[in-house]
């Protein structure tokens, strides 16, 4: 909630109250992060084995192959388990696109 008042044309807002969004309440569930088939190069696919180990932590991951027909779901192994937080999300993006989040 805020306040907000207009003088000599500038805008103003005075936080009266502030909030944020729940913590995501389950750090085990699965994150899922989808590319497409054609991107699945060897090189790619040992940049997100080293990302993903730099957040290693109990939440497994799910890889969404995206091919023509279909997508295939591959749950990687316990190694690449992961924390969930904002830097991993952060990075993934960088390294795979804004879209690379199954439901984010």
């Amino acid at each position: 909630k805020a306040r907000m008042s207009v003088r000599d044309g500038a805008v103003q807002l005075n936080a009266r109250e502030v909030s944020l969004p729940p913590p995501d309440i389950d750090e085990t569930s699965p994150i899922s992060i989808q590319l497409p088939e054609r991107i699945c190069t060897a090189d790619l696919m040992q940049k997100l084995a080293s990302l993903l180990s730099q957040y290693h932590g109990p939440a497994p991951v799910h890889l969404h192959v995206l091919q023509s027909a279909k997508t295939s779901v591959i749950e990687l192994s316990n190694d690449y388990t992961v924390e969930k937080s904002g830097g991993l999300i952060s990075d993934l993006k960088v390294l795979l696109g804004r879209g690379c989040i199954v439901g984010h």
